[in-house]
């Protein structure tokens, strides 16, 4: 039954083609938003006074520096720390959410390819 069947590798070029395009282009995301960042920054562009939020997340990722103030202020420290944890918790469910919707997606066409290949070979 399987004696006429010989395997096609050619289906892996796109797949590769696909995972090296997806690597470049995570890699670039990371470091054109690091560098669109530290341009913005340079520019004078910075965030207002009362947005804390985006203070916080600027000196916990190092685009900016603490002020003697902050180091000597634990509280402080403590407040931008919870609001780094936060965004990094966000990023990490929204990786997981991507995760798992292609993890769906893959398991869909997989059941679909199984299906097709057993209505194929009459299994």
């Amino acid at each position: 039954m399987f004696g006429f069947y010989k395997p096609s590798y050619i289906l892996l070029i796109p797949t590769l083609i696909f995972v090296i395009i997806e690597v470049i282009e995570v890699w670039l995301a990371y470091y054109y938003n690091r560098h669109c960042t530290n341009t913005l920054l340079a520019n004078g562009y910075y965030p207002e006074e009362n947005d804390e939020y985006s203070i916080a997340l600027l000196k916990e990722f190092t685009y900016i520096p603490y002020t003697k103030e902050e180091l000597e202020d634990k509280s402080i420290r403590e407040k931008y720390k919870k609001f780094s944890d936060f965004a990094r918790k966000e990023e990490r469910d929204k990786f997981k959410i991507f995760f798992s919707v292609w993890l769906i997606i893959g398991a869909i066409i997989f059941i679909i390819w199984v299906v097709q290949y057993l209505r194929f070979y009459n299994f």
